[in-house]
């Protein structure tokens, strides 16, 4: 345990060290302006606007995540699912890398619903999938509305097109898993019982086959992952706004704003600072009426959005210990047999 810590805490300190290092270069090296981004306090109605958009957007993502657990017969009220989507991103913060705030949203659900851990886990990683899903589709959707911006620069058409397939490849790969018959689901759990954790592959596996029976229930979630995805970039935009950058429409920021946002998952840096400044820097100087600078700049107030946003997750995170789990989590119990009447 002592070395895990130690290589966890060494990890940490790395990827703070990479954080430091890229904010540094950008810094001197004249790609981000800090004048500029301190100055886009002074517009702050933009700015409390954006919050107010992300916090939307992870009202609208525990929304989806709900009807993904209700599939699964686990209920929780929407309003503690909303609590556990604040204290997932909170977790997302101050845990180096994206995906902290998946676990500990898993936990503290399967932690009281012992009978469908796997089930509950299959949430997670669906719910994970189909945000992908969302913000690739809303830059595929930009890119077709405003093709004359994606064919203005060979290497922003490269980029278009890779998301574009990625968007196809993952809807394929949802409809192939939802629609898969039982001899399937048969088939892998027989290739796959003999690895480590073999029962919790079988139970994942249950579990994704039940989405097969509710395919207008998988169809709402990407919606709603398009509108959570759709509103993270209108957030962004606000950001930019409020720096003075008046010269882009929103649809160009509905295009770069999700491939930007891709890179800061990347378990690189803790939020993605500095990694997001450096993809956003690349991605503006293929727009348009538009620099490098810009994109660092306007990155660098949405992360800051982010961070207030993700802080207030404490409240959340405090408030759900002192509540009895008992009273928040119920899992229909099983219908006992009854007796026939003769």
């Amino acid at each position: 345990m002592t070395w895990l810590r130690k290589r966890y805490r060494l990890i940490a300190t790395a990827k703070i060290a990479v954080a430091i290092g890229l904010m540094w270069f950008l810094i001197h090296g004249g790609k981000l302006n800090t004048a500029a981004v301190a100055g886009a306090a002074q517009r702050w109605p933009l700015l409390l606007l954006g919050i107010f958009l992300l916090y939307l957007q992870m009202a609208v993502g525990a929304w989806r995540w709900n009807i993904l657990l209700n599939v699964q017969a686990v209920r929780i009220p929407l309003v503690k699912a909303f609590s556990l989507t604040m204290i997932g991103t909170l977790f997302n913060m101050i845990i180096p890398g994206a995906v902290g705030g998946d676990v500990i949203k898993g936990y503290y659900v399967s932690r009281c619903t012992v009978e469908r851990k796997a089930h509950v886990v299959t949430t997670v990683l669906v719910d994970r999938v189909l945000g992908l899903v969302g913000m690739m589709a809303v830059a595929t959707f930009a890119g077709l509305m405003d093709w004359s911006l994606v064919s203005s620069n060979r290497t922003f058409t490269s980029l278009f097109f890779f998301v574009a397939a990625s968007f196809v490849g993952l809807c394929l790969g949802l409809l192939i898993s939802f629609s898969a018959s039982g001899r399937w689901a048969i088939a892998l759990e027989r290739l796959t019982h003999r690895l480590p954790g073999s029962a919790i592959i079988k139970r994942l596996i249950e579990s994704l086959v039940e989405y097969r029976s509710r395919p207008y229930t998988v169809l709402q979630a990407v919606v709603l992952s398009f509108v959570a995805q759709a509103l993270c970039c209108v957030s962004f935009y606000l950001s930019a706004l409020a720096l003075g950058y008046n010269d882009l429409p929103v649809r160009a920021y509905l295009l770069v704003v999700p491939l930007g946002l891709v890179t800061t998952a990347l378990p690189v840096a803790p939020g993605g600072i500095g990694v997001g400044q450096a993809a956003f820097y690349g991605l503006f100087r293929l727009l348009p009426d538009a620099t490098g600078g810009m994109g660092a700049n306007a990155c660098t107030v949405f992360q800051c959005l982010v961070v207030l946003m993700s802080l207030s997750g404490f409240v959340f995170y405090f408030t759900y210990k002192n509540e009895a789990a008992a009273d928040v989590f119920s899992v229909p119990p099983p219908v006992a047999d009854l007796p026939l009447e003769g």
